[in-house]
């Protein structure tokens, strides 16, 4: 009955997950926290918007742990 929006899901997730690794490379902004770079130099180095550099930043984060 709701597989249609399970799938949905599962694809949009899928989407995100690509989408933060080829605009927002882990390595890069590793770099560039240590680097010193606030949050907002951050989003104006990857040319993304603030909630996006936090989402990023959130995945990464549930994903390897501490970034730095």
């Amino acid at each position: 009955m709701n597989t249609d929006t399970v799938t949905k899901r599962k694809c949009e997730l899928r989407a995100m997950k690509w989408a933060y690794s080829v605009l927002i490379p882990l390595q890069k902004l590793k770099e560039k926290i240590i680097q010193g770079f606030d949050l907002y130099d951050l989003a104006d180095y990857f040319n993304v918007d603030i909630k996006y550099m936090i989402d990023c930043i959130n995945f990464y984060t549930e994903k390897y742990g501490v970034l730095v």
